[in-house]
């Protein structure tokens, strides 16, 4: 087990890594956490058992490296993007609580199974913390994301339909009012590549934008088809998850930090959204950048993620929609503590 960071870390199975040391740790009462490697975000989650096997968020944290910087284009990872997002993971791992077993799932999206050098970053990941992240598919990036969502968002009577709008993919789910993942699916429309895409970094063209939307329908409406079969005329409950989502709900509501409390669980309109994705479209990047809980690295994308999340809901004739701050790190953890998944980090404190 490699001692720092406060912490002795192992990957789990492991014997020996490189020049890792490793010791026992009874780890039988270890927490369970998840590590989200996302296009544009990494993000750590650790929970503690609440009642009834549920899972209650005890430590958060996140860094935006954008590990997927121009990858929607060349399909490759840059070495310096690869970089940044190892000394994040570092840095997470560093500020971890004291005094905890934790036990880690990590999991690669979409920038990682994209590129045609995923290596670069998975044997970079693996020299440097000992474990390699599953690299998920995007059906299991969707499914994984829906059962996060629906851990507490399931209402008797509705259909749930969940949309979390990433850096590099898009996932979707509809479930039924137990909480059942009746269809899921990962698209290839992110905020990062489409941002990059069609220019919608800093101020934008309207005709950027309205062809970005138009390419943005003709890849979602496949999915959005197959959802309006499912749903009927049965009433949905819309919920919006991921980055894009939950930074909107906070600058929406005037936060000057980030609460989670308040952004879970808040509801917005369609019109709004679209409303609002026009807005900081004209705002120069400098200026978004300013703006008190929009973090700067989520800046230059929130435009073009609102942007998708907005044909969405359209697409689905939403009028509403709920904003979680649950998702795929909240069900990589909930899989993990159920077994599904195996543990890829073992992090045993020395405090």
């Amino acid at each position: 087990m490699q001692k720092g960071f406060g912490y002795e870390i192992k990957a789990k199975g492991c014997n020996s890594v490189n020049t890792l040391t490793i010791m026992e740790v009874d780890m039988s009462d270890a927490l369970p956490g998840a590590l989200d490697i996302g296009t544009n975000s990494i993000l750590l989650l650790v929970c503690r058992p609440g009642k009834n096997g549920e899972l209650m968020e005890f430590h958060e944290d996140l860094r935006m490296p954008r590990l997927g910087e121009k990858t929607g284009s060349e399909r490759r990872l840059h070495p310096t993007a690869v970089e940044r997002a190892l000394i994040a993971t570092e840095e997470l791992l560093r500020n971890l609580p004291r005094g905890e077993n934790i036990r880690l799932a990590a999991a690669a999206t979409s920038a990682v199974r994209d590129a045609e050098n995923r290596s670069l970053f998975l044997n970079g990941f693996r020299h440097r913390f000992g474990g390699v992240p599953w690299l998920l598919t995007g059906e299991e990036e969707a499914l994984t994301v829906f059962q996060g969502v629906a851990s507490d968002m399931c209402r008797r009577g509705s259909f749930l339909v969940n949309v979390d709008v990433g850096g590099g993919s898009t996932e979707m789910g509809v479930g039924d009012e137990e909480g059942g993942c009746r269809w899921s699916r990962s698209f290839d429309v992110g905020c990062v590549r489409f941002g990059e895409r069609f220019d919608l970094y800093d101020v934008s063209e309207p005709k950027a934008r309205e062809e970005a939307r138009c390419e943005v329908r003709r890849l979602l409406e496949p999915g959005l088809e197959e959802i309006r079969q499912i749903t009927g005329n049965k009433p949905v409950r819309m919920v919006a998850g991921a980055g894009t989502a939950t930074s909107y709900a906070a600058w929406r509501q005037g936060l000057t930090t980030y609460q989670r409390q308040l952004v879970h669980g808040w509801q917005d309109s369609e019109a709004a959204v679209s409303e609002a994705a026009e807005e900081l479209a004209a705002v120069p990047l400098a200026m978004r950048q300013e703006i008190p809980c929009i973090n700067p690295g989520r800046a230059a994308v929130l435009p073009a993620g609102l942007l998708i999340l907005s044909e969405v809901l359209r697409g689905l004739q939403a009028e509403d929609f709920t904003v979680t701050t649950r998702g795929l790190r909240y069900g990589l953890a909930l899989r993990l503590s159920k077994g599904e998944i195996p543990t890829v980090l073992e992090i045993g404190s020395d405090t």
